[in-house]
């Protein structure tokens, strides 16, 4: 249940969501990286991911239920734009939710893809803004 209460609220799972030719910087992660650090190993790529990322991780929710397979490929219009990296049914929003890897040109909120699912057939999904909702906790905090 931990990994779908991540998965809600967005929070990174280093082992699950990502891969390994994923730079901190695409996993929205360039917070984490000390860039005044005298001496940082791959420096002038992280640099350049940071001015203009290849790929984005974003949310994404699925209107319908349907079984996908772990590295699912999401496509516009039959091009193929990124892939799935964690998925699970979220007993919040009563839908299923996923993180994904999408093309950069096609990282913003509202933007509909097809992921192919296990029978091969292609069902729609959104990207989101995360986390997917706020605790009455963060929106008290707002007042």
């Amino acid at each position: 249940i931990i990994d779908v209460l991540m998965l809600e609220m967005r929070s990174v799972n280093q082992n699950k969501d990502i891969p390994e030719d994923v730079c901190p910087i695409q996993a929205g992660l360039h917070w984490m990286v000390d860039f005044s650090k005298e001496y940082l190993l791959g420096r002038e790529f992280l640099m350049q991911e940071k001015k203009s990322p290849h790929r984005k991780l974003m949310a994404l929710i699925f209107e319908t239920e349907v079984e996908i397979p772990e590295n699912a490929e999401l496509y516009i219009e039959d091009i193929r734009v990124g892939f799935l990296v964690n998925q699970a049914f979220s007993p919040t929003m009563k839908k299923t939710i996923a993180l994904a890897y999408i093309e950069e040109r096609f990282g913003w909120v509202g933007i509909d893809f097809d992921v192919e699912a296990l029978d091969k057939s292609r069902v729609p999904a959104k990207t989101v803004s995360s986390p997917l909702f706020l605790t009455r906790t963060i929106e008290e905090a707002g007042e």
